[in-house]
């Protein structure tokens, strides 16, 4: 009986060994998927969290699409290895560009990205980060385009900002889950970046965003204009844009 007692506390502590790595496992993966989403000084915080993307819920956010103008077409010339060399650059650069404003990196969408600020957890300056981080990002392209070498690919960027209420938390199934968060001010942000193809400029931002993110303490130093009210597609309201 003495045998079958060590025995038994033998498989109790090699079972209790292979929870705590099950658990440690987990942990490391889930602060691996978190960094993919969120600036890296901001990890720490949220990995204390048990799941910080796992609840549904409704907030105010703002939500930021950013793409390259004319990318089809540049690709329909260009060898496939140089053009997904340029589009690895422009969108390391513009994620790294989105994590410098503590905005969380939501998705890549072809030759461009999602980024919503605000997620998972709203802050003190959640529009005034993503209209900062619009400017910022045009300035990064004029910068890649100036100064990139004799190879350099030059390219413009079409920027659309909205801020307001989205439905957030994790979507998929058991096998693949992702973060997604989803509403009409996604939508509007969305056609706010295809819309500064026709209002020629590269960064239109809601009058929603634009308030918000004065009231949070931006400065702006006379670089947007007033656009008016403009149609969106999907959309019954027309939405009063700024753009610059």
């Amino acid at each position: 009986e003495g045998r079958r007692a060590t025995r038994s506390t033998t498989e109790e502590a090699i079972a209790e060994r292979r929870k705590w790595l099950d658990e440690r496992e987990a942990a490391v993966l889930a602060r691996s998927k978190l960094s993919s989403y969120v600036p890296p000084n901001s990890v720490d915080r949220r990995a204390e969290t048990d799941n910080p993307f796992a609840e549904a819920r409704e907030q105010n956010v703002a939500v930021l699409f950013v793409d390259i103008v004319g990318f089809t077409k540049f690709c329909a010339s260009a060898a496939p290895e140089r053009a997904f060399q340029a589009l690895r650059l422009f969108l390391d650069i513009m994620s790294q560009i989105v994590f410098q404003h503590d905005g969380t990196l939501d998705k890549f969408v072809g030759d461009g990205l999602m980024a919503t600020f605000g997620t998972p957890d709203n802050g003190p300056r959640d529009a005034a980060d993503a209209v900062r981080c619009a400017f910022a990002m045009c300035e990064a392209n004029t910068v890649m385009n100036q100064h990139g070498g004799e190879d350099a690919v030059s390219f413009e960027v079409a920027i659309g900002v909205h801020w307001g209420p989205v439905c957030l938390g994790n979507v998929g199934s058991a096998n693949r889950m992702e973060f997604a968060v989803v509403g009409t001010t996604v939508n509007v942000a969305s056609r706010l970046e295809r819309a500064a193809r026709d209002l020629g400029c590269n960064i239109v931002i809601s009058d929603a965003a634009l308030r918000t993110a004065l009231n949070e303490g931006l400065e702006t130093s006379g670089e947007l204009a007033d656009r008016g009210d403009i149609a969106i597609r999907g959309h019954d309201q027309a939405v009063h844009v700024w753009s610059a």
